[in-house]
Parts: structure tokens; sequence; C-alpha cells
């Protein structure tokens, strides 16, 4: 569950408004801050509340959609796109507007090795466990065919 709402944040003068975007799991918790902002500034906080809610809820498409971007240019414009969206490599062809799969990932490793292979990106083994339990992560024994990307 979210809501978003504008109210004063603990520790802050009653007088600053700020609009404030909470998450819970369930309706017995309490909720619990992962933005807030004022209409006309971003600070620390902020920032610190946006990092701290990301990681921890996953609630956000960054922490739960991994997303890697590479285009080809030809005379200065795009004319392709390779990307790792999620739980699979995609292919487009932006001169005649085509999209295909060219890979499901069934696992992590799966999509490790194509982080090295399509875009050059090595994790080191430390990296490569830093993903396990998160959010993003494919369990090893994920089902593609039972769960949408």
């Amino acid at each position: 569950m979210k809501r978003m709402f504008h109210s004063a944040l603990p520790g802050f003068h009653p007088s600053q408004k700020w609009w404030r975007m909470q998450v819970r799991e369930i309706a017995e918790e309490l909720w619990k801050d992962v933005q807030c902002f004022q209409e006309v500034e971003w600070n620390a906080y902020d920032l610190a509340l946006l990092a701290r809610g990301m990681w921890e809820t996953g609630q956000t498409w960054m922490s739960a959609l991994p997303i890697c971007v590479r285009y080809t240019m030809e005379d200065g414009v795009p004319t392709s796109c390779l990307m790792i969206l999620g739980k699979e490599l995609k292919q487009w062809d932006l001169k005649e507007n085509k999209k295909w799969i060219l890979q499901k990932f069934y696992c992590e490793s799966e999509r490790v090795d194509a982080l090295k292979e399509h875009f050059g990106i090595v994790l080191s083994p430390e990296q490569q466990q830093g993903i396990v339990g998160r959010h993003a992560a494919i369990p090893d024994d994920f089902d593609y065919y039972q769960c949408s990307v």
C-alpha cells in the first residue's frame, strides 16, 4: 500500500510542509517514509529517505527492474537499441520500429553473463553476491512462464 500526503516531517519546524510518500505491506504495519520533497527544493534528508526507501522496500522501478541500455548510432542518430529490461534481453530497430526478445533469463547468472557479453560490464564475485536477496534478483527456482517480466 502507498500513500502521498502533505505534512510536516518529524524534526523539522511544523510550518514546513513536505510531500511525503509512505508505504507498508499490510494494514497492521506502521507507514514508512520512502520519499519526501518540498515543492521548490531537495535537500540531503530527501535524498537519504529516497535511497533508504528504494533499497529497503524495493517498491520503486529502479530497484525492482534492472535496466541496461546500449544505442547504436549512425551519423549521430540512434538506429537501434539493445536493452536488458528485467528478465529479458531486447533489441529495437528504431528505423523500422520493430522490437524482439533476444533472450529470456532463467537465473541471475544468465543476466550477469549477458551484461558481460553485450555491454562489457563485468561484475566481480562480490558484486554478484550483492544481488542475492534483492528485489530485482532472479531466484534460482525462477519459472519464466509463471511470472511477468
